[in-house]
């Protein structure tokens, strides 16, 4: 007789009770931030055709997929990534609709990782999508709630980098260097690699590069290298500029930093990109930016940024403590239940 398989497969979680229901309360609580900011919750197919995804991934991101035949010999491709099945729902409607679209998701999504921030494959993903809204405005918007998401979920010790993917692109294509060779080494953050790559009258650009401070600090920096910037390099680190003045500002000013070696997880990207880093987990929590040009694969060019937030893996306390499961007392079941009933009016979650 074949042996029962009780073991999960390689990538996907085993929660206990507790940590599931912990679990769950946090994603109710990003729910109920991202419902009070005007975003509405959607949900996208959990598989879609692979044809329609695959010019849009790099070689790297199509082996991480998982993807399946349907009855008819098509093949699927798994949810891997929310905001592009997203992207896809919403771009079709993009004629018909008020802009701007504020939505939110919570999900599953597979992907293969093979190490990294992400240990397992099943990753649960939570986050928002702003579209149609004016750059500033936007990438302001998108920054605050990220703060404010992070903050309920008790990640007051979270940190954003914020960097700018359209400054490395136009860098790489301003000073003829291959795109991906030009953000490996700032990826890595080789100075060999870039001091040897960039013109000689562009080595003073390796300080901005390597940068990771305040906004004060950054704007110090800035002052140094904008004599050798043409118009276009110069707009983006002043824009980089004006978000973090902006954010200076609010009670998060602490809690943010310029990083221009913080660069897009996904290729998507054109414009500001950031992570959220919690540092008593040495994780990525989040991540997140612009990216103008994704909705055009669907239909027209549309203005969006957002992120993805991934709350278990924030070194945070139990939220759902042991004492908010109250027990109904009484003599029997109806005295139990009347108890029970007192309790949950009050909001208590509440067992007979």
């Amino acid at each position: 007789m074949r042996k029962k398989n009780v073991s999960l497969p390689r990538g996907v979680a085993q929660l206990s009770l507790r940590e599931y229901l912990d679990e769950r309360y946090r994603f109710e609580q990003l729910e109920r931030i991202f419902k009070l900011w005007g975003y509405l919750s959607v949900v996208t197919p959990l598989v879609d055709f692979f044809s329609i995804y695959e010019k849009m991934l790099t070689p790297e991101e199509i082996r991480s997929t998982y993807r399946l035949l349907d009855r008819e010999g098509e093949l699927l491709l798994i949810r891997s990534d929310i905001t592009l099945f997203l992207a896809r729902q919403i771009g079709i409607q993009i004629p018909h609709v008020t802009l701007p679209l504020r939505l939110s998701y919570s999900g599953e999504i597979l992907r293969h990782s093979s190490g990294g921030d992400f240990v397992n494959s099943d990753i649960h993903q939570s986050g928002i999508e702003l579209i149609g809204a004016p750059a500033l405005e936007g990438d302001i918007e998108i920054l605050l709630l990220l703060f404010e998401a992070l903050d309920a979920l008790g990640g007051k010790n979270v940190v954003v980098h914020l960097g700018s993917w359209s400054f490395l692109s136009k860098c790489a294509q301003s000073f003829h260097i291959e795109r991906n060779t030009f953000v490996s080494a700032i990826q890595k953050r080789d100075a060999t690699q870039l001091a040897h790559i960039l013109p000689k009258t562009m080595q003073k650009l390796l300080s901005v590069l390597f940068f990771i401070g305040t906004v004060d600090e950054f704007t110090a920096c800035v002052d140094l290298v904008l004599p050798l910037l043409d118009d276009s390099l110069a707009h983006e680190l002043d824009y980089l500029l004006r978000i973090g003045n902006i954010i200076a500002q609010t009670d998060f000013r602490a809690r943010l930093r310029i990083d221009l070696s913080e660069t897009a997880m996904r290729d998507y990207y054109s414009g500001i990109v950031f992570s959220a880093y919690d540092p008593d987990a040495n994780a990525t929590v989040s991540s997140g930016g612009r990216y103008d040009a994704l909705l055009a694969h669907f239909s027209h060019p549309t203005p969006a940024a957002g992120f993805s937030i991934y709350p278990y893996k924030m070194c945070t306390q139990e939220i759902l403590a042991d004492n908010t499961i109250k027990t109904a007392k009484g003599n029997n079941i109806l005295e139990k239940y009347r108890h029970a009933k007192k309790y949950r009016e009050q909001g208590h979650i509440t067992t007979l």
